[in-house]
């Protein structure tokens, strides 16, 4: 397959700045031109016994966007307080657009079964209309507090689904089917997401630093086909990371943690959410050290995922296993030499 994907872009931006005031306010125009050729098989007879036909499958789309922003930054004293309205746009990846894929066909008591995993040539970009308030606190020092909300209302957001009962089997391997599982990605309704960041760094005289970050989002979203509202996709509701370390001129050593919550992967059965494919809760300890020998030499090690945290995803309910894997701990050592310090 081929994909060809042309952007032309304009944008005026202008800065406004006064006392404490800084004000960041622009707009963006963006022209994309997209096109891919794929190639289909096409067999007369799925047993094998017709002939295979390769025929090109063509793949255009066109769509223009107007982004504005407007970013305002007001500080006074040791406080600082942010807030933004933005348009984005985030264009699908070229695997997921991609005209190809894996496409399986087996003959079992005279029906024929399909399995794909392909990419989807016409997918829309997501788009996002974001709002941003934050403020942060400069107590002294090597320190600080910060807090934010955010909103965002998106549209045509992707995710990953089961899709044979929404398209044309016999179109999509050039035969008739039986019974087919078609997973590709494909792009949702609406959704709106709420959300809270909170973050705190401090760093003392002797060396010892502590950081935390948390995030809650609260998503909603609908999915084509599905009455409801359910929750974003790869959104889990908390993500928390902390640290502790101690660094000084030549050594510099650290532990981090991070959590994150439950996430939705991906749909099974667009019309049955007892088949949502969830990934589980996953906390993971990483440590890493430094060691500057002399000002051109440095030796570094790092241990990941000491706990040796699974990666577990199941249908609806835990009790129900969709992958199971075991990655263990990874251990790196490296020394690196800068000739020119």
């Amino acid at each position: 397959y081929e994909l060809n994907e042309d952007v032309a872009a304009a944008y005026l931006m202008s800065t406004f700045e006064r006392g404490g005031w800084r004000v960041l306010y622009g707009v963006r125009y963006e022209d994309t031109d997209f096109d891919a050729v794929g190639t289909r098989l096409v067999v007369d007879d799925v047993n094998g016994d017709g002939e295979a036909v390769l025929v090109p499958a063509p793949f255009e789309k066109s769509y223009d966007n107007w982004l504005p922003s407007l970013n305002v930054r007001w500080e006074t004293g040791n406080l600082v307080f942010r807030g933004g309205a933005t348009m984005t746009l985030a264009r699908p990846n070229f695997a997921e657009l991609s005209p190809g894929g894996e496409i399986e066909l087996e003959e079992d008591d005279g029906e024929t079964e399909v399995s794909a995993e392909i990419g989807n040539p016409e997918l829309d970009p997501v788009e996002s209309t974001n709002f941003d308030l934050g403020v942060e606190w400069y107590p002294g020092g090597v320190s600080v507090l910060s807090a934010g909300l955010f909103y965002k209302d998106i549209d045509n957001f992707i995710l990953i689904a089961d899709v044979a009962d929404q398209i044309d089997l016999e179109d999509l391997v050039g035969a008739p089917v039986d019974d087919a599982e078609v997973i590709q990605p494909i792009n949702g309704d609406n959704a709106k997401l709420f959300g809270v960041e909170l973050a705190a760094v401090k760093q003392f005289e002797s060396g010892l630093y502590l950081s935390a970050n948390g995030t809650y989002v609260d998503s909603e979203a609908r999915y084509p086909g599905r009455d409801g509202k359910d929750v974003m996709p790869r959104t889990p509701e908390w993500v928390l990371n902390g640290a502790v370390g101690w660094e000084n001129r030549h050594v510099s050593v650290r532990l981090a943690v991070t959590y994150r919550d439950i996430a939705l992967l991906g749909t099974e059965d667009l019309e049955d959410a007892d088949f949502d494919i969830f990934q589980d809760e996953h906390t993971q300890v990483d440590l890493s050290a430094k060691w500057n020998i002399t000002n051109q030499w440095q030796l570094a090690f790092a241990a990941t995922n000491l706990t040796d945290e699974p990666f577990y995803s199941y249908f609806g309910n835990r009790s129900y296993n969709s992958q199971f894997e075991e990655y263990g701990r990874t251990y790196s050592l490296g020394i690196k030499y800068t000739p020119f310090q």
